[in-house]
Formats: structure tokens, sequence, C-alpha cells
């Protein structure tokens, strides 16, 4: 008797944390995640040695026309 006593009382315990800690959420941040960045379209920002300047800008130009949703 005294056993499912204390099983009961675990597990009322154990459901009681459980539900409280399942609804511990920012609602008021909630949004969808949307894939903005692929590989054919977004932005990114990157730095490169002076050097390599002319190189890059070169393989941009040429990766902005082939993707035209790429910046």
């Amino acid at each position: 008797m005294i056993y499912s006593i204390n099983y009961f009382k675990f597990f009322c315990a154990v459901f009681l944390c459980s539900f409280l800690f399942s609804h511990c959420t920012n609602n008021k941040d909630k949004k969808k995640a949307v894939a903005t960045d692929t590989p054919t379209s977004g932005t990114i920002h990157i730095s490169v040695d002076e050097t390599f300047e002319p190189v890059i800008s070169e393989q941009i130009k040429v990766y902005e026309s082939i993707n035209p949703n790429a910046k």
C-alpha cells in the first residue's frame, strides 16, 4: 500500500513537471522559419584580402549573372 502511494506521488510529480516544462515558451517571438538563403538566392557578406579583390569581383559578377536572385 505504501509503495503504491509513493509511485502515485512520483507519477504525479513527473507529469506535473513535464506539463509545466512543455508549456514554457515565448509565444511573442514565435515566427515560422523561412529559408531565405539558398545556394542560388540570398545575401552574403565576405571579406577578401585586397590582393584577391579583382579575382573575387569577377567571380561575383559571373555568379550573380548565373543566379539573378543572389546578391
